[in-house]
């Protein structure tokens, strides 16, 4: 899922298509390009598109997808075709450029990543994951359990942490030590770098992390998970523990399945939200947030969206929205009412619970609204009579009279 600059939504399906949709509720759609060489069985396909940050110059956008051809992933550039506009628009199959390639054929199920996306200085990112190859992960000469950096021409950055020419490290690699980095994205305004890595196999130690991407770290599998770690040969210097993690069993019999997501820094939603860490569970089927203090420390967890079905795909719209797609081919959107909320009761106490028929008791209550406004109270009392009254409009937690009653 991608927004086009204009607000129009590119949507991948898995087997190669590619949707464009526009509109206010993105009802109307029409196929905008579709890839015919690609193999999508299991968790192979087309996994994700980003489009360049030049776009309006250059009308570029990128594709991590599995090319039949060759057995590879790869990273292909494409051309975009405004045509007339609207869903007209079309992407250009003929344009393909090759940006980068795996250094592996295919030969498992699973664990491909991936996350496609653009860091500030311009250089494009993918995870790209083990291959069901746990080794692979510490093999510096391979791509998978990596992240990978390249330029959008497809050369190496010279800055990349491993460079040493010909032979020896495989020169796109970033950081290392990942085992199936299902989604990543950078936070731009942040200057961070979130990546989601699904959790292994091993129920007891087994862990769905959150990483902030580091030039050169180890992030630490197959020997870590979480805080469960087991080196060979002690820890190195070089690992850096996930920003955020939870059991792999959490919620589920079968394992929970992390879905990366974005930082939120649209204005549809309260400002508390600002700078939260969003993000989903494909097999525990919610969308949480974490948030984070000035320092970028995990502050809080937060539930979001409890039932949110099998989620493979969460974004921010141009429009403020929290966007996510589910495996069914379902996009939905979240949005922020402020509608007027109904206060609610903070404590009620009374001066004893242990009375005598017709000994007077007090009660009081604090109460609270979020729009502050003036509020109606009834109290409803053990022998069917009522009082009513009614406090003034203010902000925060206000009291009610203290009301006296008879017990019994």
């Amino acid at each position: 899922m991608e927004f086009l600059p204009d607000g129009r939504m590119l949507l991948c399906e898995k087997g190669g298509a590619i949707r464009i949709a526009e509109g206010p509720d993105y009802n109307s759609s029409s196929l905008y390009m579709t890839i015919t060489d690609i193999e999508s069985g299991q968790e192979r396909g087309l996994i994700d598109i980003v489009i360049d940050p030049n776009f309006a110059a250059n009308n570029y956008f990128y594709v991590y997808y599995s090319k039949n051809s060759t057995n590879k992933f790869r990273i292909a550039r494409f051309l975009h075709q405004e045509n007339s506009g609207g869903l007209t628009s079309t992407g250009d199959l003929s344009s393909e450029f090759l940006v980068y390639e795996d250094t592996d054929t295919w030969s498992s199920c699973c664990h491909y990543g991936g996350g496609l996306d653009f860091g500030p200085d311009g250089t494009l990112y993918c995870t790209i994951g083990d291959e069901f190859n746990g080794n692979q992960a510490q093999d510096l000469t391979r791509s998978g359990g990596k992240v990978i950096r390249v330029n959008s021409d497809g050369s190496i950055p010279a800055d990349n942490p491993l460079v040493d020419g010909p032979g020896g490290n495989h020169d796109a690699i970033f950081a290392y030590g990942l085992r199936n980095p299902f989604r990543s994205k950078w936070d731009i305004p942040g200057n961070r770098y979130y990546i989601a890595e699904v959790g292994g196999n091993v129920q007891s130690t087994a862990m769905e992390d959150v990483h902030i991407g580091v030039s050169g770290a180890d992030h630490g599998w197959p020997y870590c998970e979480g805080s469960n770690c087991s080196w060979p040969s002690g820890e190195p210097a070089n690992f850096s523990a996930p920003l955020y993690s939870y059991p792999h069993t959490a919620g589920t019999p079968n394992g929970g399945s992390i879905t990366g997501g974005f930082v939120y820094r649209g204005n549809q939603f309260p400002s508390s939200f600002i700078g939260a860490y969003f993000f989903g569970d494909y097999a525990i089927e919610y969308i949480r947030y974490l948030t984070l203090d000035g320092s970028g420390n995990l502050t809080g967890d937060f539930d979001f969206q409890p039932s949110a079905g099998l989620v493979v795909a969460i974004d921010q719209g141009p429009d403020g929205a929290l966007y996510y797609c589910d495996i069914s081919g379902s996009v939905r959107r979240i949005v922020y009412d402020n509608g007027n909320q109904g206060p609610t009761c903070v404590t009620v106490t009374s001066s004893t619970s242990n009375a005598q028929a017709g000994v007077m008791i007090s009660f009081d209550a604090d109460v609270e609204d979020a729009e502050g406004e003036a509020l109606d109270y009834e109290w409803q009392w053990g022998d069917g009579t009522t009082t009513t009254g009614s406090i003034p409009a203010g902000p925060g937690v206000r009291s009610l009279p203290t009301e006296m009653h008879a017990y019994g």
